[in-house]
């Protein structure tokens, strides 16, 4: 399939893992494209609102139809901007498994031999975790990818010590 046009499956551990490391960025920028280009004008327009609202309870500190508006913005800030976070997540989770189903990236790569399998259910298996493995790795972000790496350093470190 693909893996194998790539190269994934007979390069060496630490050329795939660099390659991973490269998926999990180019798929970052994608979804900070998406952020800016979906979602920052309205986002901008929610604060634009907040903050005008706020200068205007500076000047009436005690108007409790002010102080209603600010928390009720405040709150459409918030939720948008935790709305957009998760509508990312699932945007950068759906890429990650799509990338893992079409064989580009593969956690498990490397260990997979059809002739470590009893039967064709088990390579299904073991593809469909490997599938939504990859994908939440790639959705996790460099900073789940760097976390990984170093778990992974500290434990061999420990294992050679």
């Amino acid at each position: 399939m693909l893996s194998k046009f790539f190269g994934v499956r007979e390069i060496s551990i630490i050329a795939q893992i660099t390659f991973i490391g490269f998926v999990i960025a180019v798929n970052e920028r994608v979804i900070e494209a998406f952020k800016r280009t979906f979602r920052r004008r309205t986002s901008e327009e929610y604060s634009n609102e907040l903050k005008s609202i706020k200068e205007a309870l500076q000047n009436k500190p005690l108007d409790i139809e002010l102080i209603n508006k600010a928390k009720l913005w405040q709150s459409i800030v918030n939720d948008y901007s935790s709305e957009t976070g998760i509508v990312c997540l699932t945007a950068s989770l759906i890429i990650g498994c799509i990338l893992g189903s079409l064989g580009v990236v593969s956690i498990f790569g490397s260990f997979e031999s059809s002739t470590k399998f009893s039967s064709q259910i088990h390579v299904i298996l073991f593809n469909g975790v490997d599938v939504v493995l990859t994908g939440w790795v790639i959705s996790g972000g460099s900073d789940g990818w760097t976390g990984f790496l170093t778990n992974a350093k500290n434990l061999f470190s420990q294992k050679v010590s």
